[in-house]
């Protein structure tokens, strides 16, 4: 599974809404679970399960951390996942 983010700014600031997108190859479910680490990946927050098609607007949770990744997974087969390409930054606002 495939993430994309607007890298055009690394830094988002919290209470901010972002689209994540995603490309699923294969087969695939029909929903998604799509979580956030703010530790490099060490532990992942729920955001939501949602449909698999392609693109969920995220409301920025208020943290403030440089090292937050997205992780999608196939929601029928979690061994089936994706996770940002590189850290990005959270402001407090």
């Amino acid at each position: 599974m495939n993430i994309s983010l607007d890298y055009k700014y690394h830094t988002k600031k919290a209470f901010s809404t972002i689209e994540i997108k995603w490309r699923a190859k294969g087969n695939k479910s029909s929903f998604v679970n799509i979580h956030y680490s703010d530790d490099g990946g060490i532990f992942w927050q729920d955001i939501i399960f949602t449909k698999n098609d392609g693109s969920y607007i995220w409301d920025v949770p208020n943290i403030n951390s440089t090292e937050c990744l997205l992780k999608i997974e196939d929601f029928s087969d979690n061994s089936i996942f994706g996770i940002s390409k590189s850290n990005f930054t959270i402001v407090l606002q």
